[in-house]
């Protein structure tokens, strides 16, 4: 999923705040000029706000950091507008127009990472109370192609690995069923 809206986007950091939220620096090229942009995501990285710009347009910036809380990006980066390589700082508010947290957001979440992936894949979802779970992998014609996991689990947080061995390069689709909800997650495998 690309974040950066940019010509270029060049060195990202994210951190992890909060339950599942996400968020993202980079230095970013736009009509010839380096800025440091971010985004951020309220559901572990499947959906993002648009770009938001945390410094002003310089010759040259780069290496952007981030720390996050609540409702405030701590950002500090490194540029070069004074004719030396300086570290500059900023805060600025987290945004919360274009976060996909409303009432009716699933309250079951689903990320699969690495992603591209080429090995070992990790699918980590959040079940809100005790239920059957059914977590398969799929093929783009819908073909089951592995099942992570087919038992009842308690609430919280949970992680099933998959080694992607001998299954050819392409998408796939990682389908969370639990109870009478149902999430889906796309991957992305190399070889």
């Amino acid at each position: 999923m690309a974040l950066s809206g940019s010509e270029i986007g060049y060195s990202p950091s994210i951190c992890r705040y909060g339950d599942g939220r996400l968020g993202c620096v980079w230095a970013a090229l736009s009509d010839e000029q380096w800025h440091i942009d971010a985004a951020v995501s309220a559901d572990d990285g499947l959906t993002w706000s648009e770009p938001f710009a945390v410094s002003q347009p310089e010759e040259f910036t780069t290496e952007p950091r981030l720390v996050m809380d609540d409702d405030t990006c701590f950002v500090a980066w490194q540029d070069n507008r004074s004719g030396n390589w300086e570290i500059y700082f900023t805060v600025c508010p987290v945004p919360t127009s274009g976060l996909h947290q409303s009432a009716s957001q699933p309250s079951m979440r689903l990320a699969v990472f690495p992603n591209p992936a080429n090995g070992v894949v990790r699918v980590r979802y959040t079940l809100e109370q005790t239920e059957p779970v059914r977590l398969v992998l799929l093929d783009v014609t819908g073909r089951l192609v592995a099942e992570l996991a087919n038992e009842r689990q308690p609430a919280g947080v949970h992680t099933a690995c998959w080694r992607a061995a001998r299954v050819p390069a392409g998408v796939y689709y990682c389908r969370l069923q639990a109870g009478t909800q149902q999430s889906c997650g796309r991957l992305e495998l190399l070889c």
